[in-house]
């Protein structure tokens, strides 16, 4: 009965040593549940305000003596105070201190840099305020998401192409959920944008993974753009009868419009691009005419494309917040 006992309420493991982020001239030791950290005040302190402020605790500055440690907060270990990161994965805080003390562990212009790590350090960097890191991350993923055209931008991120280490069509809800969580609103509006293409049924399989208000924020700004896409394939017809009705060949005898159902319930702007509306559904009209209706379709894209943020509860694209924050 007692061995039972013991099985059923197993004492918790105590965090050991980490390999490679344990340095014998440390002064301060970080413990996340599965590892403990024998890193520098002065080296977190200068790039991080959040460890400076813990580190000018009194409990850690003058740590009482001891040897062992237990998991117990304000402990110490090897006459060291440790500092507890309650909260923070393990590998999490692997990857930050990595890309601390070595240079090349991260590299924002690396296209490669696997998913897990930029999360990681997303997340991280603005929880502890490593400002440089998270500045990089953020050029980096406004390089992987171009805001300039909702071609260039669905270009890069419909498809199976590599990126962080895997392909990108699967980067967008992880991404999301990191920049949502480290509250950075400038690419907020973009990566709604890139989740919002996925079918309902796989944004609400994503849910376990997406704080409840950034997918009820999700669901709600697709639902908007669905509407508003479907709106311009719905005035399509409009558009053809009055650029036909001008036109001085045999268009307005011979035009035939199809297949319109085919260009609707699509949240991606780039379905309904003016030259593929017209392929699809826009049969005897002249290369003018035709030229004509591609460019009033893609006006009417392009003023659509300015509004895609507010669906999502932002005011535009935000480049200027963007640029305003790497200058700081």
């Amino acid at each position: 009965m007692d061995a039972d006992i013991e099985l059923e309420n197993p004492h918790p493991l105590v965090p050991l040593p980490h390999e490679i982020l344990w340095f014998p001239a440390g002064d301060v030791i970080l413990s996340t549940d599965r590892y403990l950290f024998k890193v520098h005040k002065d080296i977190l302190s200068f790039q991080s305000s959040v460890f400076k402020d813990m580190f000018d605790f009194p409990a850690v500055k003058r740590p009482q003596s001891g040897r062992r440690y237990t998991g117990d907060p304000l402990e110490v270990y090897e006459g060291l105070p440790v500092v507890r990161l309650i909260g923070d994965e393990a590998e999490g805080v692997v990857h930050l201190l990595r890309t601390v003390y070595e240079r090349q562990y991260y590299c924002r212009d690396d296209i490669n840099t696997p998913l897990v790590v930029l999360t990681s350090l997303l997340e991280l960097s603005a929880k502890y305020d490593f400002q440089q890191i998270r500045r990089d991350i953020i050029v980096q993923i406004m390089n992987e998401y171009p805001t300039s055209s909702p071609d260039t931008f669905d270009a890069f991120n419909i498809s199976f192409a590599p990126a962080f280490g895997t392909e990108r069509i699967f980067c967008h809800f992880p991404l999301l959920k990191a920049v949502f969580k480290a509250k950075i609103d400038a690419l907020l509006p973009l990566l709604y944008y890139a989740c919002s293409g996925f079918h309902y049924k796989h944004i609400l399989a994503e849910a376990d993974i997406l704080d409840a208000e950034c997918l009820h924020t999700l669901i709600l700004g697709k639902a908007q753009l669905l509407s508003k896409t479907n709106a311009i394939v719905g005035r399509i017809p409009d558009i053809v009868r009055d650029v036909v009705s001008k036109c001085e060949r045999d268009c307005p005898n011979v035009v035939r419009i199809t297949c319109l159902e085919k260009l609707l319930g699509s949240a991606s702007l780039s379905h309904i691009e003016g030259s593929h509306a017209v392929f699809l559904c826009v049969k005897g009209t002249c290369r003018e005419c035709d030229k004509r209706i591609v460019s009033k379709i893609n006006k009417q894209r392009e003023d659509l494309w300015e509004e895609v943020p507010s669906f999502f509860g932002f005011q535009g694209w935000y480049h200027w917040q963007i640029l305003e924050e790497l200058s700081d």
